[in-house]
């Protein structure tokens, strides 16, 4: 199971992290998954 997102700039990263529907899946993933948390944060972004 993944929960895959993607973000424009880091407030809305922590908007979503503190919503109650990821908040809800965390706790529900942490309780049947062996699993690995992984938040990717560049340190740049390209724009074309």
């Amino acid at each position: 199971m993944i929960e895959d997102a993607a973000f424009d700039d880091a407030e809305s990263f922590e908007v979503f992290r503190a919503s109650p529907e990821h908040v809800s899946a965390t706790q529900t993933m942490a309780e049947i998954a062996d699993w690995w948390v992984g938040d990717y944060v560049p340190t740049h972004f390209d724009v074309a």
